[in-house]
């Protein structure tokens, strides 16, 4: 085992890393982008009931995939530090379970936008119930 392919499983990580935040930097653009134009569409009075249930449904299914991305970088994060060891075996890319979790990963920091993006939802439906 050489310190050359040692150094190139750890780039191989790093690009999976890598990959994962950028997949969870773009699910984060596309869910502030769609939860503001479902906003305009709720601003109409007439359609307030359909936009603002309607708009539950892409923040919760963007905040379920982000979640799933941090996850996934967090367990590459784990064979990461598992791979910088000189007795780890080279090339490998198996994750353990241990480094990240689905539900960790979706209740964490990072995932406070998706709160942020349902306060106007949650917002919304009780302003038209309160009219009903």
């Amino acid at each position: 085992m050489s310190a050359e392919q040692r150094i190139k499983h750890l780039e191989m990580i790093q690009a999976n890393i890598a990959r994962m935040a950028q997949n969870s930097f773009v699910l984060k653009g596309w869910a502030v982008t769609l939860t503001a134009a479902l906003l305009v569409l709720a601003a109409e009075p007439d359609k307030i009931t359909g936009a603002a249930s309607l708009y539950f449904l892409p923040a919760f299914v963007f905040w379920l995939l982000d979640a799933y991305y941090l996850c996934l970088e967090r367990r590459f994060r784990g064979l990461y530090e598992r791979a910088r060891d000189a007795r780890a075996p080279l090339f490998s890319m198996e994750l353990c379970d241990e480094e990240g979790k689905l539900w960790s990963a979706a209740v964490s920091r990072p995932m406070l936008l998706y709160a942020v993006l349902l306060v106007p939802a949650i917002a919304l439906v009780l302003e038209t119930v309160s009219k009903e």
